[in-house]
């Protein structure tokens, strides 16, 4: 009987520290699955930009820039032994002249965060993930929705296409955000009334979004450079 109890303490043990290691060792980024055009990265670590290239996992800290009429897309999956059998838990598009920095998450607040400071991105989010994304005026938090941010010089705009989003400007107040409305904040707060949104609202250079609605996996997942467009890359995300 004692011999019972030590094997089963042993294996509990041994789960738990494999728990453990799989939310800190396994952590991963979201990686770059496609870029067209231009694109930079100013790393957290650095001072100065280099090119971005695919395979790059991005650091809490890293900074995407699309220069001119380029795009790039990121992509998340599931950390862990099974990750690369995973569908991808969310899909960002970053369109020509926009901005994005990765925040990263803390164990506080299992939320992964992003900011965005200029130009326009499209989030597709699996359902059961959650995401924040701030901007100088406003922060929407999603799970499991499609939807667009646009950020210009004084203005955040928050436009959905499915699913319902969480909009909060700086002095607090919330608002939801549902399937074909949209949301406008200054630094004053957000606007009295939701509009409509329209074609424009969720163009972007990305190819039509390039990809399934629910994020789902596509022949770009893995990184290959199956695109004449393309830039490759030849390392593996590493400082």
């Amino acid at each position: 009987m004692r011999d019972f109890l030590c094997k089963h303490k042993v294996f509990i043990l041994a789960a738990v520290i494999l728990c453990l290691f799989s939310g800190t060792a396994f952590a991963q980024g979201p990686k770059i699955i496609k870029i067209s055009g231009k694109a930079e990265i100013l790393k957290s670590t650095d001072k100065k930009p280099v090119p971005a290239r695919l395979n790059y996992e991005l650091k809490p800290g890293d900074r995407i820039q699309v220069v001119g009429k380029g795009y790039v897309v990121i992509q998340k999956k599931k950390s862990g032994f099974f990750s690369s059998f995973s569908k991808a838990s969310y899909r960002i598009f970053i369109s020509r002249a926009s901005r994005l920095k990765y925040l990263g998450k803390s164990y506080m607040a299992p939320v992964e965060k992003f900011f965005t400071s200029m130009g326009r991105i499209r989030l597709k989010i699996r359902k059961g993930n959650h995401l924040d994304v701030n901007t100088p005026t406003m922060v929407a938090g999603v799970r499991g929705t499609d939807f667009v941010v646009d950020v210009k010089p004084s203005t955040g705009k928050v436009s959905v296409v499915s699913g319902l989003v969480s909009v909060t400007d700086n002095k607090g107040k919330t608002v939801m955000v549902g399937p074909g409305e949209s949301i406008t904040a200054t630094s004053k707060g957000l606007a009295a009334v939701k509009g409509s949104i329209s074609s424009e609202d969720t163009k972007s250079t990305t190819e039509d979004d390039d990809s399934d609605s629910d994020g789902d996996d596509d022949n770009d997942d893995d990184g290959d450079d199956d695109s004449d467009s393309d830039k490759d890359g030849d390392g593996d995300g590493d400082d």
